[in-house]
């Protein structure tokens, strides 16, 4: 699934391009680099589908630091910020 380029990384008072899911906002599409972080919770957003080179596309975000909605490889997935912050990426 090719999401394309549509959207480019956004800038936070200088800090560069996003590096974590957890920053990005609907309508931003990228690939996965990979997890970190805890074992037992690296495993599990791994088996949720969220491995190296996969293509997603951020659908809504949640106000107040709620979940955000992904579409991966055509299926929608929920996941929580602190999930998302171990999640590296690239747009």
């Amino acid at each position: 699934m090719n999401f394309g380029r549509r959207h480019r990384a956004r800038h936070h008072g200088g800090r560069g391009p996003h590096h974590c899911l957890s920053q990005l906002r609907a309508g931003d599409c990228g690939r996965v680099l990979g997890v970190e972080g805890e074992p037992h919770l690296a495993i599990r957003i791994l088996e949720l589908g969220l491995v190296s080179g996969t293509p997603f596309r951020v659908l809504r975000t949640a106000p107040m630091g709620g979940p955000m909605e992904l579409e991966i490889e055509g299926s929608l997935l929920s996941l929580r910020r602190s999930e998302a912050d171990v999640v590296r990426i690239e747009m």
